[in-house]
């Protein structure tokens, strides 16, 4: 539709946030495509610098209404200028780095609020007095280059930043698991009468989600990846009791998680709690701070009001925040504020399990870093479980102890995100790494073929995958369900082909796909 009137120049603002990395690959290359076809200019607007990587030749880098660093890409990407630049760096989760990213201190300025001064100096590390009351002029600190800094030579010549890694779980054995789904199967099918015409006639169609069985152990993370519509979210509505089983057993500890929601006790209702990718979706915008996250104290602890006020400073407190907050809007907040009162939320619950679905997907990258490092000091002081839910697979990485893969509602690999995230994967598992887009220019991704073929109904027989997968067995592949193969450390694929080596993987998908999903990536 942008394009019906060829223009000269076309402005991307955030062209692929939300889209799970295939889809976001294909985007990416049909822009490309356009571009050299057409000649036509794009200006991207984006917070995911994946994607700016791969898809710009010159980087502006704006902090409070003001470009503080420009430049070509990878110039920039290879060394930072500006201290603003180097913490977004910072703050962006790596493929295959196994640690929180770095969140940068402070908060940005409340737009035309901080004078004449350098904007950024509040949260600068690098700042003497002259930056609390001279603001930098835009100078060329290089060849194409310019930065809004007084101090840009030492921020040019300081070391790179290290990513502390983080302490994963033990995850490798089922014993002590507290969320266990067994042979889980659900439909969108109508019920009733349809149904009953559908069974007899013979047109009825798999499951949305089929045979899924997964094993969540007390206080550790269980991510779920796949593309969009692959069944993440159902399960998650599943066990919450949102969405209705099908077949299969669901159960928190000793509590039977089949029934719906309306029909649990009130501790099991208390024990699950959800956070929304959109917290302006999920928080009542007529409720102050304080009165939202009153309601769950006062329904499952039954706190007088003082008791309920008390509570929720400490809450507050804790995400960062402070007592001033109990009398705000949600419109009065920045949007990781909301993040960290929905988060709150959930926890004034003190539950054992919560659904993270999308929570930091629409949040920038410094807001992004906060908020995992949150959720991951919370479930160190608290024991909490979360089941998460992630199209950005490098989030999955510095936040999940476990990962399930899926594809159409059937799972393709488990295992310990250390194990998942190297040879040997699954095809669909590799595929998903090679497209996922790194903040490295330069570096390729490569968008599975078939796309439409996704979108197709489940496969009632063969590996759902068998369209789409270019080391397909003709005709096993399309004929009979595929065997669990089982390794090390609880890791298991579902797949026809008898790779167990690095050396059989890179024959079976390809040097380039391997390289490019096994690679080290440092700031």
């Amino acid at each position: 539709m942008a394009l019906a009137g060829e223009p000269e120049l076309l402005v991307l603002d955030e062209p692929t946030t939300g889209l799970d990395v295939t889809t976001q690959a294909h985007v990416l290359d049909l822009l490309d495509e356009i571009g050299a076809r057409t000649g036509t200019a794009m200006v991207y607007v984006s917070h995911d610098l994946g994607v700016i990587a791969r898809a710009s030749e010159r980087l502006a880098v704006m902090y409070a209404g003001e470009i503080v660093e420009s430049g070509p890409t990878a110039a920039l990407f290879a060394t930072q200028h500006h201290p603003y630049t180097r913490g977004l760096l910072a703050s962006v989760p790596r493929l295959h780095v196994p640690a929180l990213p770095q969140a940068m201190a402070g908060q940005p300025p409340q737009p035309g609020s901080h004078g004449i001064a350098c904007a950024f100096a509040p949260r600068c590390a690098f700042a003497s007095e002259v930056c609390h009351t001279v603001a930098p002029a835009l100078t060329t600190s290089d060849v194409g280059r310019a930065v809004r800094c007084h101090h840009w030579p030492q921020v040019a010549a300081a070391t790179t930043i290290e990513l502390l890694p983080r302490a994963f779980h033990n995850v490798s054995g089922e014993a002590g698991a507290q969320l266990e789904l067994e042979d889980v199967a659900i439909t969108y099918a109508r019920r009733g009468v349809v149904a009953l015409i559908q069974r007899l006639t013979g047109h009825t169609s798999p499951p949305t989600v089929s045979a899924v069985s997964l094993r969540l152990r007390r206080g550790t993370t269980l991510a779920l990846v796949g593309e969009s519509g692959s069944g993440k979210s159902t399960i998650a509505r599943a066990v919450a009791g949102l969405q209705p089983v099908l077949t299969g057993s669901m159960r928190l500890g000793d509590s039977d998680l089949t029934a719906p929601v309306q029909r649990r006790p009130l501790d099991v209702r208390r024990s699950i709690q959800l956070i929304f990718q959109n917290p302006d979706a999920s928080l009542n915008p007529r409720q102050t701070v304080g009165e939202i996250l009153a309601r769950p104290q006062q329904l499952f602890f039954g706190l007088n009001a003082s008791e309920r006020r008390a509570r929720s400073i400490a809450l507050l407190e804790q995400m960062r925040l402070g007592a001033h907050y109990l009398d705000r809007f949600p419109g009065q907040l920045s949007g990781g504020e909301k993040q960290r009162v929905a988060i709150a939320r959930a926890f004034a619950a003190e539950p054992e399990l919560i659904l993270c679905d999308e929570v930091v997907s629409a949040l920038d990258v410094s807001v992004q870093a906060a908020v995992l490092s949150l959720l991951a000091e919370l479930q160190a002081e608290r024991g909490v479980s979360y089941l998460f839910i992630s199209h950005d697979l490098a989030v999955v990485r510095a936040i999940a102890d476990q990962v399930a893969v899926l594809y159409q509602g059937r799972l393709c690999e488990v295992g310990p995100v250390e194990h998942v995230y190297a040879p040997p994967f699954h095809p669909y598992t590799a595929s998903l790494l090679a497209a996922a887009p790194e903040p490295v220019p330069g570096r390729p991704t490569r968008p599975l073929d078939r796309e439409s073929a996704m979108h197709d109904a489940p496969q009632a027989q063969g590996c759902p995958f068998y369209q789409r997968c270019p080391q397909r067995i003709e005709p096993t592949c399309a004929v009979e369900e595929p065997p669990w193969r089982h390794f090390a450390h609880g890791h298991a694929i579902r797949c026809h082909l008898a790779f167990d080596t690095k050396e059989a993987v890179t024959a079976a998908l390809g040097s380039a796909a391997v390289e490019h999903s096994t690679h080290t990536a440092s700031l």
